[in-house]
């Protein structure tokens, strides 16, 4: 059997070039630090926090690997799974779309 393996890429966090990098699996590293940074769980989404300031790390990876999420719109997570941040299951989308996709839900 031939598993395969998952490679993995660094990028600096736009905005912070030089001071923290992000994996295309949502991993956050700091560069000063040294080491990776913990990720915590606040209402359902993994954030981390960036010289004070808590960031989306699904925002961080899109950002990173896919470019710049333009004003108005959200990052949605394809599989559902927001916890899945690695970048092939991210989709930036008009914040519109994301209200009538959970109206559908209902």
């Amino acid at each position: 059997m031939n598993a395969k393996a998952e490679v993995i890429e660094w990028k600096n966090v736009p905005g912070y070039e030089g001071l923290f990098l992000v994996s295309n699996n949502g991993r956050v590293f700091s560069i000063s630090k040294n080491r990776e940074l913990k990720i915590t769980n606040h209402g359902g989404y993994f954030k981390v926090c960036l010289n004070g300031a808590n960031k989306y790390v699904s925002r961080l990876v899109y950002s990173a690997f896919v470019g710049e999420i333009p004003k108005g719109f959200d990052i949605i997570h394809l599989n559902g799974e927001r916890f899945d941040c690695r970048v092939d299951n991210l989709k930036c989308v008009d914040h519109s779309e994301v209200c009538a996709m959970l109206a559908d839900r209902r």
